[in-house]
This record gives C-alpha cells, sequence and structure tokens, in this order.
C-alpha cells in the first residue's frame, strides 16, 4: 500500500496531462500512487494516460462517462487505500520534492498546507504565494484559524495540501456532486471542521496554471448561478448561527463579482446578458462591498438601468482583456 494517493480527475486535459505525470514520475518521494480518473474525455487524454499506466504500476486509470470533478474525485477518494491524499488538478503541475516536502513534516497533524506559483498571462513562470504568510513562523496552526482564512485567496482549495486519508472515510466525507464550481471549497471546510492542528510548509511546491483561464471561463452560463446559490447554503450550514450573517456577507460577496465576471467575460450573448442585468439588479439594489474603479462603474450602470451602456461597456471590456493577454 502506497503512503500517498495523488488524485486527478482529467477532462479532455490532452495538452498538459503529460506535463503533470511526468512531474509525479520524477518525484523525490516515490511511495506513491496516482489514480487518474478519466472522466469522459473525447480528446487524446485517455490514450496518453493508458501509455503512462501500462508503463508504471503505480498509475491508476480509471474510466467513467462525463459526471463533472466532483463525482470523478470521489471516486478517487474510494479507490485510495494510502495514508496520505493529495489532489493534483490535471493542468497543474508539482516541484519534483512536492511529496517529499509534505510528507516529511505531516506526522501528528492532519492537514498539510504548501505555498504555491500562480502561473498566468502576465507571470508564465509564476508568483510565490502562499495564503498563510502571516503564520509561517509557527510550527502548526489551530482549525479555527485555517477555517477564518477559508475565504481569503486559495485557502479553499484541494490541491496544495496533504489530507489524512482516515479522516476522510472516517467522516463519510465526499464532495458534493451537485457542484459544479468551487466545489472544492465545501469540502475543504468540512475536512478542517473534523481536525485540530494543520502544519505550513513554507516553499511554494505547485504549480497552479491560470494561462488558460480566460477560455475556460468563457464557458460559465447562467446554470453556474443556481451552482453558486446552492454553494452559499451547503457553506452556511457548517456555521453556527451567531456566524452565520458574517460568512453571508462574504459569500454574496463573491456571488455579486461572479456575475459581474460572467457579464464583463461573456459580452456577446445579449440574452444571459440581459437575465444577469435583471439578476443583479433586483438581488443587489444596495451594494455594500468594496469594488474596484471597474467593477463600480459596471455596478452604477446596472443600478440606474442603463443596459445598452453596461451592453457595450461588457464588450469593450472584453476587447481590452483580449489586448491585454495577446
Amino acid at each position: 500500500m502506497a503512503k500517498i494517493s495523488i488524485i486527478t480527475p482529467v477532462y479532455n486535459a490532452e495538452p498538459y496531462i503529460s506535463n503533470l505525470i511526468e512531474s509525479v514520475i520524477q518525484q523525490s518521494f516515490d511511495d506513491w500512487e496516482l489514480i487518474l480518473i478519466n472522466d469522459g474525455s473525447v480528446d487524446q487524454s485517455r490514450i496518453i494516460m493508458e501509455r503512462y499506466s501500462f508503463a508504471d504500476k503505480r498509475i491508476k486509470l480509471i474510466n467513467q462517462e462525463n459526471q463533472g470533478p466532483s463525482v470523478a474525485r470521489n471516486v478517487g477518494i474510494e479507490n485510495a487505500h494510502s495514508e496520505w491524499i493529495t489532489f493534483i488538478d490535471a493542468d497543474d503541475k508539482v516541484s519534483l520534492n512536492y511529496l517529499e516536502e509534505l510528507y516529511d513534516v505531516a506526522a501528528n497533524v492532519d492537514l498539510v498546507c504548501a505555498g504555491y506559483y500562480e502561473q498566468n498571462i502576465q507571470n508564465p513562470k509564476g508568483i510565490a504565494l502562499h495564503d498563510f504568510s502571516d503564520f509561517l513562523n509557527q510550527e502548526t496552526i489551530d482549525s479555527d484559524i485555517f477555517i477564518g482564512e477559508i475565504f481569503n485567496g486559495v485557502t479553499g482549495v484541494l490541491w496544495s495540501k496533504l489530507f489524512k486519508n482516515q479522516v476522510i472515510k472516517e467522516n463519510s466525507l465526499r464532495l458534493d456532486s451537485r457542484l459544479k464550481l468551487s466545489e472544492d471549497l465545501l469540502f475543504v471546510l468540512q475536512y478542517a471542521k473534523k481536525i485540530s492542528k494543520i502544519k505550513l510548509v513554507s516553499s511554494p511546491i505547485y504549480y497552479y496554471n491560470r494561462l488558460h483561464e480566460n477560455g475556460l471561463s468563457s464557458q460559465y452560463n447562467l446554470t453556474y448561478i443556481e451552482n453558486f446559490k446552492h454553494l452559499i447554503e451547503r457553506v452556511l450550514e457548517e456555521f453556527p448561527d451567531d456566524e452565520k450573517a458574517k460568512v453571508n456577507v462574504i459569500l454574496r460577496k463573491r456571488y455579486f463579482n461572479f456575475l459581474i465576471k460572467m457579464m464583463k467575460q461573456n459580452p456577446y450573448n445579449p440574452m444571459q446578458l440581459k437575465k444577469l442585468y435583471h439578476l443583479i439588479k433586483g438581488e443587489f439594489l444596495e451594494c455594500k462591498f468594496k469594488l474596484n474603479n471597474e467593477d463600480a462603474l459596471f455596478f452604477l450602470l446596472i443600478k440606474n438601468s442603463f443596459f445598452n451602456l453596461a451592453f457595450y461597456y461588457s464588450i469593450l471590456f472584453a476587447k481590452i482583456r483580449k489586448i491585454k493577454n495577446a
């Protein structure tokens, strides 16, 4: 039985999946299993993964019809029999000492969190970041501190962390299959409530790939709105009554930002824009959130019923963004 199971859901990841698998194969820590869940890919991903799984018995490939990342990760959890679990997204990769650095400090804690490189168009090599930079001088942090930071940065994501399999299995923790967006936030929150101590690794050892995010973001559609509402409901259930109001404000801000982002990133669908316009105006008569100048102008146009101006502004924003990313 391997000491660490690596779980990766894969859907049409042909351009990236080899980089991920190679970064795992070359790890300095070799007591691992890589569980690849092919979630109904229609490109060459399956062929690539089959080649690797035939060559290295530590790589296990599970094929299924497309059911989304939550179901795929749950399949990975059910097939993981190691002491520890880590999650790596199919378009990301890890440093060659990723597993070693996580495992070496895992004794006597139930969760390990590391730093990461964020790769984007402006910084393709990556910017070194850590969501717990203020706490790196401490040997461990309590779960209360972790939960208090869960809405900041990428604290609520699955990657760049090492989870204890026993905690997951004993508490029957699984990802909510109804969530297609921010599905990992709820899981990480539920996990954090079951543990007491977290170890931090200061090194940036995970490569978070946002180089192709624009294409993915343009696929957002109105179905994601119900997803976000369901996420808010589920997350609020995890907090006591005296904290719900504060948490709800944070979640509502994320929801508002998401709606504005949808309007700006897909401006060539007037019907969808109009629905978003009425949704924002109906649900956010007053905006008490701190907004950047760009979003503040957007909200001002919506609030004052200038739909046509908001429509043309979103097109202008999209063209400017395209020029910047060229």
